[in-house]
């Protein structure tokens, strides 16, 4: 997606300094939601940050930059800039007062990355061993139960032959 959109690399840079200035800063991430964007709007910072990416986008491509700005346009471009820079972000679904809302933590520490990425794919190897033991006593249960069914139509079948010879 890099070459697509941008035509020679972007500083990371250009991203944190921004964030650094419009976003709640935790010791991992930085978080990017409407409040966020408002800052941005409010002290006319986007501006300059299109300026600044302008050359890196590709001329076809700077419609991403160039258009009416919303919160979703925005943390489009963040997306872009993230992916191109290897910086990893994740987002989170919020349903509020009828309406959902996208928020992204930007992580800036790339040390805890490295160990977050092995925690979770350690946490998706024991789901998936948890899910095939639970399929593997499903199926041990199933075998059960039509050996007990078998021994009980059985049963029942002797009980009406002796019953029927009486």
């Amino acid at each position: 997606m890099c070459e697509q959109v941008f035509k020679k690399d972007v500083p990371v840079n250009v991203l944190f300094d921004l964030l650094e200035k419009i976003c709640l800063k935790t010791e991992k991430y930085y978080f990017l939601d409407q409040n966020a964007f408002k800052k941005l709007l409010f002290h006319d910072l986007y501006v300059g940050f299109r300026e600044e990416l302008r050359p890196h986008y590709h001329v076809s491509k700077r419609f991403y930059i160039d258009r009416e700005l919303t919160y979703r346009m925005f943390a489009n471009v963040v997306r872009q800039l993230a992916r191109t820079s290897n910086v990893r972000f994740d987002s989170e679904i919020k349903y509020h007062q009828s309406k959902y809302h996208v928020d992204y933590m930007v992580y800036h520490n790339g040390e805890t990355t490295e160990q977050e990425v092995s925690a979770h794919r350690e946490v998706a190897a024991r789901k998936e061993a948890l899910h095939k033991a639970q399929a593997e006593a499903k199926a041990a249960l199933e075998a059960q139960a039509a050996t007990i069914r078998a021994a009980s139509d059985a049963l029942e079948a002797l009980v009406t032959c002796d019953s029927s010879t009486l």
